[in-house]
């Protein structure tokens, strides 16, 4: 009965006046509280579109 309101409010798109699921908050740029976040340095790899080599480094320092 509720399984769309589920799965859209998991995604973070939950149905617009909703009263069942308050709308879900985006997480900080900095809370890294919830593991399941992709976390690097750096990343290199070669665009698929254009074979060109991208290179991204983050100006976040994380002390662990």
């Amino acid at each position: 009965k509720h399984q769309l309101r589920v799965h859209m409010a998991a995604l973070g798109a939950g149905i617009c006046n909703d009263p069942f699921y308050p709308d879900v908050l985006k997480d900080a740029l900095d809370d890294y509280a919830n593991p399941l976040k992709l976390l690097a340095h750096s990343l290199r790899f070669a665009d698929p579109l254009t074979g060109q080599e991208r290179y991204f480094e983050s100006r976040i320092h994380l002390d662990w």
